[in-house]
């Protein structure tokens, strides 16, 4: 059964799986990790990682796009929706190996006490869905949440009615027990409908056999160093009490795994920069700030106490697109390191499906360019050829009844390098890529219609590895070394 995109994917399609077949196609699906650098036998592994969904899920059209993407796990940073169940049992269904975070707004209703006299309105006008689709470049027919950043404070990220007349606190139930508690509830169905593919709090092997573990962070985050208006809600779910409690709770997650291990947090550690383009920065009030995760920044650490290895740390939350730019285009950056050594990657590209191809990313500069890259006269005329060939792309496919959606994922691929085994996994390369899916005449096909390089990595003798990382905000890469220990 189609779900979110159902005018856009007419028709019921055939069952999709991963292999091609005569109505499933992966044209220019990328190469499996196994069939990588065959000069070498090294340990390798990919993750498939989508960023906040915030209704643009479909089950046919996403399941064909993993399908050439050959990922070893599909990782999900959460915010579904705002407890979107139906949408959630729709991934929970997805036949790819998979592992899960959930997200503020998957607890929107629930996670915030206040009592009832204080409980706001909700909102009676509400832009349609179809209208923010027309206005934001997203595939219409999907639950659409704009693609700037969440809010963060106490009073804007968690205060205020949604479209659907309902408030977004909840109120204890007689007796002091959290309506979360209750199996009716939309957080207990979330969770019930996951299983063990929900990881918060908790760990699992990557599929297919690397030395690779995922730990899940606090499930449920909301970003930002307040403790005090979650503390009922995280308490009555996993009786935590603290960041301190918590941090504890990521740690023993971490120590019941392997060595190498991939972090799964909603949003970025507490720690890596007060500036508005920052991978964590607050971009919607004036002079910024830290929106980080501080039990996260703690378990970090700590991990790094007991030697333990963190390759990766995975979020979401901070959407690519700034807040409050003022009408001129701004990104966030989206790849930083710790100060532990562990590569952070955000993945919440957001829309991430698009009814039009997505803007080629501009001409990068030189690594550790400080000034912002402009693009040459060539290249713009390149730009804009590119964007012509593909509008008439899209007027023959319609002309043809052919359906286009362009749907994002964050793809990383993992390596031992040869002769460096004792220095565990590593990210090889980090890759923002758009795949097109087209629905034509009850058959669905996908390819890889759009890939860049966000994160790379090269290892000296020394075993120091040196990152490449974009910044889309110099619109630059830039390198950090991190040095063996």
């Amino acid at each position: 059964m189609l779900s979110r995109l159902s005018h856009v994917l007419p028709g019921k399609l055939r069952p999709i799986s991963c292999k091609a077949t005569s109505t499933i196609k992966t044209a220019g699906a990328l190469p499996k990790v196994s069939s990588m650098a065959a000069e070498q036998q090294v340990q390798k592994a990919r993750l498939a990682v989508v960023g906040d969904v915030h209704g643009l899920w479909n089950k046919d059209a996403d399941e064909a796009a993993l399908g050439c993407l050959n990922p070893n796990t599909v990782i999900f940073l959460g915010d579904f929706g705002e407890e979107d169940v139906e949408l959630v049992q729709e991934v929970a269904s997805c036949p790819f190996p998979k592992a899960c975070i959930l997200g503020n707004h998957d607890s929107w209703f629930h996670q915030v006490l206040v009592p009832r006299r204080k409980r706001p309105l909700p909102s009676q006008e509400q832009p349609s869905a179809k209208k923010q689709a027309e206005d934001n470049n997203v595939a219409p027919g999907a639950d659409f949440v704009k693609g700037c950043s969440d809010g963060g404070s106490d009073s804007s990220s968690d205060a205020g009615g949604l479209e659907g007349g309902t408030s977004s606190t909840a109120v204890l139930e007689e007796g002091g027990r959290h309506p979360a508690l209750a199996p009716e509830s939309a957080v207990q169905r979330q969770l019930a409908a996951l299983g063990d593919a929900h990881i918060g709090y908790s760990g699992m092997p990557v599929h297919g056999g690397p030395p690779l573990s995922l730990v899940g962070a606090r499930p449920f985050s909301k970003g930002g160093s307040s403790w005090s208006s979650i503390a009922p809600f995280i308490a009555a779910l996993y009786g935590v009490n603290s960041s301190k409690e918590s941090a504890e709770h990521i740690v023993a997650a971490a120590r019941s795994q392997g060595n190498n291990l991939v972090i799964i947090g909603h949003i970025a550690p507490l720690g890596l920069g007060r500036e508005r383009h920052d991978i964590a920065g607050v971009d919607w009030i004036q002079g910024g700030g830290d929106h980080g995760d501080p039990d996260l920044r703690l378990a970090l650490q700590t991990l790094k106490e007991e030697r333990r290895r963190v390759a990766l740390v995975l979020c979401g939350h901070m959407h690519h697109r700034l807040q409050g730019a003022h009408g001129k285009p701004a990104g966030r950056r989206m790849a930083a390191v710790d100060p532990t050594g562990a590569l952070v990657l955000n993945a919440a590209t957001v829309p991430r499906v698009l009814r039009h191809p997505p803007k080629p990313v501009p001409e990068p500069g030189s690594p550790n360019g400080s000034k912002k890259a402009s693009p040459s006269q060539q290249q713009l005329q390149q730009q804009q050829q590119l964007r012509q060939q593909q509008e008439q792309r899209l007027r023959d496919a319609e002309a043809a009844g052919e359906h286009l959606s362009w749907r994002h994922f964050l793809v990383v691929d993992l390596a031992v390098t040869p002769g460096q085994e004792e220095q565990g996994m590593r990210v090889s390369e980090a890759r923002d890529v758009w795949v097109e899916v087209s629905v034509k005449q009850q058959e669905i096909s996908s390819n890889v219609a759009h890939e860049f390089v966000v994160a790379s990595s090269t290892v000296g003798k020394d075993g120091a590895i040196t990152y490449k990382l974009w910044d889309a905000f110099t619109k630059r890469y830039y390198e950090r070394t991190v040095l063996n220990q």
